[in-house]
């Protein structure tokens, strides 16, 4: 119960510096609980992540822009976050 503490007060400040400038697109609309939508990406690592690779892990998905000024401002909290190793951290960049 400790560690779900853990994630709902670190990530409580993720959504509130999120950017919600740009216009919603079509199945954008996810809650809690919903099902991960298909999806694979090349990390620059080389490693590919996917909803495969995902299955059954709990992770949190940050999709920045450097450009933003918020998204800036929003790193360094998701650093901070992937440091206490509660879960996978999976930052993907929509683009620069």
């Amino acid at each position: 119960m400790k560690y779900y503490l853990y994630i709902i007060l670190i990530c409580l400040p993720l959504c509130l510096l999120a950017c919600i400038d740009e216009q919603q697109t079509e199945g954008a609309n996810i809650s809690v609980g919903d099902q991960l939508p298909q999806f694979s990406v090349v990390m620059n690592n080389g490693d590919k992540v996917s909803t495969e690779t995902l299955q059954g892990k709990t992770a949190l998905i940050v999709f920045f822009n450097t450009g933003c000024p918020d998204c800036r401002q929003e790193l360094p909290v998701v650093e901070q976050f992937s440091r206490l190793k509660l879960t996978e951290v999976i930052c993907i960049s929509r683009a620069e």
